[in-house]
C-alpha cells in the first residue's frame, strides 16, 4: 500500500495545483486481500482538464515482509474521475 496518495489538477498541463492528500490508514502488517479507496472530494469544485495522481511508494520492503530488502510495488486497478 502507498503511504499516501496526492491529487493535482491543471487547466493547461503546465501549472499544477494540489487538490488534496489522502493518507493510508491501513496497518502495514495487515494480511490478506486489501481494497482501499483513496477518495477525494474537491470543494469548492474546480474545472480541470488534467489530473495527476501520485501514490507515495514505501521504498524497500521491510524486514518482516516476504520480499524483505526488495523494491516495493504499488498496484492500482482503477482510477475513477467524476
Amino acid at each position: 500500500m502507498p503511504e499516501k496518495v496526492s491529487f493535482y489538477t491543471s487547466a493547461d498541463g503546465n501549472k499544477w495545483d494540489l487538490a488534496g492528500i489522502i493518507p493510508n490508514t491501513i496497518d502495514e502488517k495487515y494480511e490478506g486481500g486489501i481494497i482501499k479507496k483513496f477518495n477525494l472530494n474537491i470543494v469548492p469544485k474546480r474545472k480541470a482538464r488534467f489530473i495527476k495522481v501520485f501514490a507515495k511508494n514505501r521504498g524497500l520492503c521491510p524486514d518482516w515482509h516476504v520480499g524483505s530488502g526488495n523494491k516495493s510495488w504499488i498496484f492500482a486497478d482503477e482510477i475513477v474521475v467524476n
